[in-house]
């Protein structure tokens, strides 16, 4: 008899702590997405706008291979030995020094975008986006924020 009692205690317990966490969780922040953020700090027009969405997609595509190829290298860089491994170093550090030089020009044409008066604006821009770049989202459910990583 005193089986179905504790389990129901238990239930209950387990119920109210999930409670008690879920309303103490500090709510995400909710961000703009970077093409929409883009447009809005510098007050792009139309053209503008259409324009900086098609080599921001451009950029993204390329990006995405990118990535994929350097996951394909870290694969065989944990998986191989010797000249191999090196092989496989050097190209990672290829594909990295790839995507950077590829988001600077896309700066560069967002840049070159902006009318004069937008021009001005741009550092400010630049520096958010970086920010969001750079910020880690959510950590993983269970594991704390890294410290040093975007968080305090």
């Amino acid at each position: 008899m005193w089986i179905p009692f504790s389990l129901v205690a238990v239930l209950m317990a387990a119920n109210i702590w999930v409670l008690i966490r879920s309303y103490h969780q500090a709510p995400m922040p909710h961000l703009p997405p970077p093409k929409l953020m883009v447009v809005e700090m510098l007050d792009f027009d139309a053209q503008q706008a259409k324009d900086f969405r098609k080599n921001a997609e451009e950029h993204h595509r390329s990006m995405l291979q990118l990535d994929q190829k350097q996951r394909a290298w870290t694969q065989v860089y944990f998986e191989t030995q010797g000249l191999e491994r090196q092989e496989a170093l050097d190209s990672i550090q290829a594909f990295m020094l790839q995507k950077l030089e590829k988001t600077e020009a896309h700066f560069q044409f967002l840049e070159a975008l902006c009318r004069p008066n937008q021009k001005a604006q741009f550092p400010e821009v630049k520096e958010a986006l970086m920010h969001r770049i750079l910020q880690p989202g959510p950590p993983p459910k269970g594991r704390p924020p890294r410290p040093g990583m975007g968080n305090p």
